[in-house]
């Protein structure tokens, strides 16, 4: 079987099980809608869910993402009724409608790994929007390929959107609202470090400049080693999360001596997040 032709087909087939609406332009936005939620996804991803089954995760994916403030991203964990009939099993749904950026699916599911979840289904396209004033969708968009580098604004008005749809095994409401709570978080932070992401590559190019400048008093080797670090970290081998800057005038060799946090980029902007971890757990410095 050729894997490709069978999305198409299936693709095809989809049209025909999106819920027709008593709007004929809604009925026709849900099946765009549908066509560019599925565009994206592999062969195997379809081929292993039932037809109707597709349908009805792109509507409820749909109906949930109706309405979405300008920057505020959607967060929504439920249970589904399970529906062998139709080969609905019961599980927790994850869905997850932001601003598009990098790093978002990775953080995503690596956050849910780390709460001990299994993944059994995930659908992530990215689809523009068109958006009123008030956040309401008024219509959507595939992205080409050849649209991947277009600004998360583009200047007709639309929106790159990131859509996250998981499933997982059934969970109960405690859990659910501690993956809701950890993945408002990491969507921050997601948000922070790329937000400033500039702004920390600026910071590290002073930084390297300013080393150059004023030399501390080190081995040759040793600055020369720093430097080449520095520079290789600048050129897109590392990903910057966060800066923080402090200011350390005082004794260093005083236990009671604090440095003093001057101000922090991505995801140390809060003066309160921990990083240093020490004997006991997170403190506010290393020695």
């Amino acid at each position: 079987m050729d894997v490709w032709l069978e999305k198409t087909r299936i693709l095809e087939a989809l049209k025909g099980h999106v819920q027709a609406t008593d709007d004929p332009a809604e009925a026709a936005e849900l099946k765009r809608y549908t066509e560019a939620f599925y565009r994206p996804a592999y062969p195997a991803d379809l081929i292993a869910t039932s037809t109707r089954r597709l349908a009805q995760i792109a509507q409820t994916c749909w109906e949930a993402a109706v309405l979405r403030p300008k920057g505020t991203p959607l967060i929504k964990v439920w249970n589904n009724d399970p529906d062998p009939t139709h080969g609905t099993p019961g599980r927790t749904m994850i869905l997850l409608v932001n601003d598009d950026k990098p790093f978002l699916v990775d953080s995503v599911t690596a956050g849910l790994t780390s709460m001990g979840l299994d993944i059994h289904l995930i659908h992530h396209p990215t689809i523009r929007s068109w958006r009123d004033d008030a956040g309401k969708r008024l219509r959507t968009m595939s992205v080409e390929k050849d649209n991947e580098d277009l600004p998360t604004a583009d200047i007709d008005g639309t929106v790159r959107e990131s859509i996250i749809y998981i499933e997982s095994e059934r969970r109960g409401p405690k859990m659910r609202e501690r993956i809701e709570s950890e993945l408002t978080e990491i969507i921050s932070d997601v948000s922070a470090a790329v937000d400033d992401w500039h702004r920390m590559q600026g910071e590290l190019h002073q930084a390297i400049q300013g080393l150059n400048a004023n030399p501390p008093d080190v081995e040759p080797e040793e600055l020369a080693e720093t430097f080449a670090f520095l520079k290789w970290v600048a050129d897109n081998n590392f990903i910057l999360l966060g800066y923080r800057e402090y200011g350390m005038d005082g004794d260093l060799t005083d236990p009671s001596f604090m440095p003093e946090m001057k101000h922090g980029l991505g995801v140390l902007r809060d003066p309160e997040r921990l990083i240093w971890r020490g004997p006991d757990g997170f403190t506010v410095m290393s020695e």
